[in-house]
């Protein structure tokens, strides 16, 4: 019997192509690094702008009224946001189950991208009036569509591409990019303020941080170049295709119909967590910049 041809090391066995194992590990840490950066920029921008309600939006798109005035105008814009996000997570959920997890989130990342530099490009309202506060509140409408779609998706993404023992960790890194977010935004907002006198900052220098978001576009590209769909997704797709009756034609109509109890308790707790949330970092800095007279930067340029 002939001897089989001994075969050079590090191709024999498994060895002969990439480690399959190996191949999943890295595509997950690079889905779940890009999967924080994605967030954490679309996060920025939907924190950036309540920064600015706080700090900004007040003498730029409400001069003509009083301070306090001014500043519960700035601030009921964000009615728009919010109202905005569940719509945005319902759409983005049925066309999640349609086209895929991956089309939903280059998509709603770009809107939020978009949304958020058109908003740093508004003329002010001494410029042209009421229309500067009326784009200011359609763009923050898109941006709550984007936040809640982007969120649903980000999170579906990160955790149908891991393993089951990992969906929990991969879960983690989506959520970690809201503290990310903050940090990033105030720290950006923080530098743009204390690089240059009040009335330049106040003319054009707030718009520098919302003109930043255009890095945004990298990322999109970035995630619709090398991530792939989810594989419960494509499993999902098959089934359609073979026309199992396992796979449900109106999820959304089921959920809303047998689990209404579990939606409004969910809808109950994030109400009272995102109040105290958006009261801490946009409702203090008005607080202690307009009530307390607190300096706007740690340091003014004079120091």
């Amino acid at each position: 019997m002939a001897t089989p041809l001994a075969q050079p090391e590090g191709q024999s066995g498994s060895r002969l192509g990439t480690d399959p194992s190996a191949t999943r590990r890295r595509s997950s840490r690079k889905l779940m690094a890009a999967g924080l950066v994605a967030s954490s920029l679309e996060w920025y921008d939907f924190f950036l702008y309540g920064t600015a309600a706080a700090l900004v939006f007040p003498h730029v798109f409400f001069p003509h009224s009083s301070a306090l005035t001014g500043t519960l105008l700035a601030f009921s814009t964000f009615w728009a946001g919010f109202v905005a996000r569940p719509i945005g997570g319902v759409i983005a959920g049925h066309l999640g189950d349609t086209y895929g997890r991956k089309p939903v989130v280059v998509t709603c990342l770009a809107l939020m991208g978009a949304a958020t530099f058109l908003i740093g490009c508004l003329p002010s309202a001494s410029t042209v009036g009421g229309l500067a506060p009326t784009l200011l509140v359609i763009l923050r409408f898109v941006q709550g569509l984007a936040a809640g779609g982007q969120w649903g998706g980000i999170m579906l993404l990160l955790t149908e591409s891991a393993g089951p023992k990992r969906r929990g960790f991969a879960g983690t890194f989506g959520q970690t990019s809201v503290p990310v977010a903050v940090i990033i935004s105030n720290l950006i907002f923080v530098a743009a303020s204390g690089l240059m006198p009040d009335d330049a900052f106040l003319s054009w220098g707030w718009r520098i941080p919302f003109l930043v978001s255009v890095v945004m576009f990298v990322v999109v590209l970035y995630i619709q170049a090398k991530v792939e769909d989810t594989p419960e997704f494509q499993e999902l797709q098959r089934k359609v295709s073979r026309s199992e009756n396992t796979v449900v034609r109106a999820p959304l109509a089921q959920v809303v119909r047998d689990k209404w109890r579990t939606i409004l308790l969910g809808c109950g707790l994030l109400s009272a967590t995102n109040s105290l949330f958006y009261v801490s970092i946009s409702g203090l800095l008005s607080y202690g910049t307009h009530s307390l007279g607190l300096q706007r930067t740690p340091c003014s340029p004079s120091c």
